[in-house]
């Protein structure tokens, strides 16, 4: 059985019968003959349909699913990215922003001291600012509405307003700026008022209105 034809007639048994009886006992006889016991004992494998379609369903189930907990995760992230804005924001002003403020509401007044221990009365409806860090090189502030000031002596003190600039080196008067109206009073050593390019000098009991 030197080719392909005479090795398939041998196993389909389609040969002569005396080219059959021929090889019978020959060494290639013998090893188809085991070649043909153990193919005989293969079996085909059986596919379950059904399942392999149910298989293959469940699979593109899981992967739809993993495709929503990969977008749930990507929402997240705004998420985490906004909370961290948050902190930024909050560490700013508690670490960076130096800037002191004190307000009032109408009916009420606020009393407090500065960083030199100079004491503020803060009337109704009204605004203080100053920055805290620098307070030892520099006093001054800002007033929106009306406050009574007892100054520590020290370096010069100066009480920005929208009408003017109220300055002292130790002493208590009392500034009103409203609507239309700016008052200054002097209780204590001397206050100096610029205001329009002008400035004046008030001493004890003295009063500027414009």
């Amino acid at each position: 059985m030197k080719n392909e034809k005479n090795i398939l007639d041998w196993f389909n048994r389609k040969g002569s019968k005396e080219d059959l009886q021929a090889s019978e006992g020959t060494s290639d006889a013998k090893f188809y003959e085991k070649v043909a016991h153990y193919s005989s004992q293969l079996e085909t494998p059986k596919v379950d349909v059904k399942k392999a379609l149910a298989d293959f369903e469940k699979r593109k189930s899981q992967t739809k699913k993993q495709g929503k907990v990969v977008l749930f995760n990507f929402k997240n992230l705004y998420k985490y990215a906004a909370v961290l804005l948050v902190l930024l924001t909050t560490s700013y002003f508690l670490f960076f922003n130096n800037t002191e403020s004190y307000n009032t509401q109408f009916a009420e007044t606020k009393t407090f001291n500065l960083p030199d221990n100079s004491e503020v009365i803060l009337n109704a409806n009204s605004n203080i600012e100053f920055n805290k860090k620098n307070w030892e090189d520099s006093r001054e502030l800002t007033l929106n509405g009306e406050a009574y000031f007892k100054v520590s002596k020290g370096k010069k003190f100066d009480v920005n307003t929208e009408v003017g600039t109220i300055s002292v080196l130790g002493t208590q008067f009392n500034v009103k700026e409203r609507a239309n109206y700016f008052e200054v009073k002097c209780f204590e050593g001397i206050v100096k008022v610029d205001y329009d390019n002008t400035s004046k000098e008030l001493t004890k009991e003295c009063c500027l209105e414009l």
